[in-house]
């Protein structure tokens, strides 16, 4: 399965989306077949979340937030069997993050905003400046729109230098995100 992760990586690199997908969905079906021990639980986790990745608006909301259903199922067991580990937790907040973006793309965002509220506390724990810039933005510009522009700026003025590295300075490119 290593050689389909690795492929799936390569292909994304490569903005090769589809094909990435096609690896990974190769090695879940390798992983399947071996006992499910918590490190491949872990993987699993892992690919799934790329698997959203790569297919936000490729593929049906329903598909992802199954996929996200899923990952958090392989999370909570682990959680169950007593075997978590710090980096659990920011699994589960990238698929918090990812779901909450799906919402926003299946034009539902009344339902992002927990999910980003959950999840960027962990994403400030871990300082994921990836996980941390999207809800940051979303939340601040949602708190602006409602007219609490100092809870805003809170959130939005220690993003700016990441926004503007990740987006550059055209707003355009902000919206394409």
């Amino acid at each position: 399965f290593q050689y389909y992760l690795q492929a799936g990586d390569s292909a994304t690199s490569a903005y090769a989306f589809e094909q990435a997908r096609f690896y990974w969905a190769a090695c879940i079906e390798l992983i399947d077949l071996l006992p499910q021990t918590a490190e491949l639980k872990r993987l699993r986790v892992d690919i799934l979340t790329k698997q959203v990745q790569s297919s936000l608006t490729s593929t049906s909301a329903e598909l992802n937030q199954t996929r996200i259903a899923q990952a958090r199922q392989l999370l909570n067991s682990i959680q169950t069997e007593g075997v978590a580990v710090r980096e659990d937790r920011r699994r589960m907040a990238r698929l918090d993050h990812y779901s909450a973006r799906l919402y926003i793309y299946s034009g539902q965002p009344a339902k992002a905003v927990p999910m980003f509220r959950q999840a960027l506390p962990v994403a400030q724990e871990f300082h994921d400046q990836e996980l941390i810039l999207v809800p940051s933005l979303f939340l601040g510009l949602s708190l602006t729109v409602q007219g609490k522009v100092t809870e805003a700026i809170a959130l939005l003025e220690p993003v700016l230098s990441s926004m503007e590295e990740r987006f550059g300075p055209d707003i355009d490119t902000l919206r394409a995100y």
